[in-house]
């Protein structure tokens, strides 16, 4: 288990440091309905690659326009392949690619 920053938090508390964000009183409301937290605990795994934040899964059942995904990660978006080096993809055999997994 890891106890990393909440980045849906920090993000939401940027954005209305800059006025971009929810208002206060939105704020508040979402209070109603979830406990955010600055902090998360969940695994190496789910905190890099997903992980279902509340901030993230409130925002998107109100505005789904403006959140269009329930998981959150440090990575995610991020192709395996491409971080471990496998950018001609379509080149490879999937041997090739087992065998690169392997050896990380």
């Amino acid at each position: 288990m890891v106890l990393g920053i909440s980045t849906p938090f920090v993000t939401m508390a940027s954005n209305m440091e800059a006025g971009l964000g929810p208002s206060e009183g939105e704020y508040t409301l979402l209070t109603f309905f979830i406990e955010p937290k600055l902090f998360v605990e969940t695994t190496v795994h789910r905190y890099l690659w997903g992980y279902v934040d509340a901030i993230t899964e409130a925002c998107n059942t109100l505005t789904p326009e403006k959140c269009p995904f329930f998981e959150v990660g440090l990575m995610m978006g991020v192709s395996y392949l491409l971080l471990l080096g496998l950018h001609e993809v379509y080149a490879l055999s999937t041997t090739d690619i087992s065998a690169k997994l392997l050896s990380v």
